[in-house]
């Protein structure tokens, strides 16, 4: 019983170290494609690398730039709802301090 517990122990560890990983590690990978990326629109491709290797590189560049476009528009429409939402709300506490200075 004791052996089955800390296997179920272990496991369940494995699993939580993997959880935490996998998002880590695919953050890692990014970013060093958009190191490889940048490197590439900079200097070009390396002379030691193949034209087919070159190539394959400039489409994963292509395929990051075009998500990396997509997440920052993204961000920029959440950010401009939450600028229009703020805006209402200091428009609502101008009308209630005009409100307040009123009944003063």
């Amino acid at each position: 019983m004791k052996k089955y517990l800390s296997v179920l122990i272990l496991s369940f560890m494995l699993l939580v170290l993997v959880g935490f990983c996998l998002p880590a590690g695919r953050q890692v990978l990014a970013d060093d494609l958009g190191t490889q990326c940048d490197a590439i629109a900079s200097n070009g491709c390396s002379s030691g690398m193949s034209s087919a290797d070159c190539k394959t590189l400039l489409q994963k560049c292509d395929d990051y730039y075009a998500q990396q476009s997509a997440q920052l528009s993204q961000d920029l429409t959440k950010t401009s709802a939450q600028k229009d939402t703020l805006q209402n709300a200091i428009s609502k506490l101008k009308k209630e301090d005009t409100g307040f200075w009123k009944q003063i």
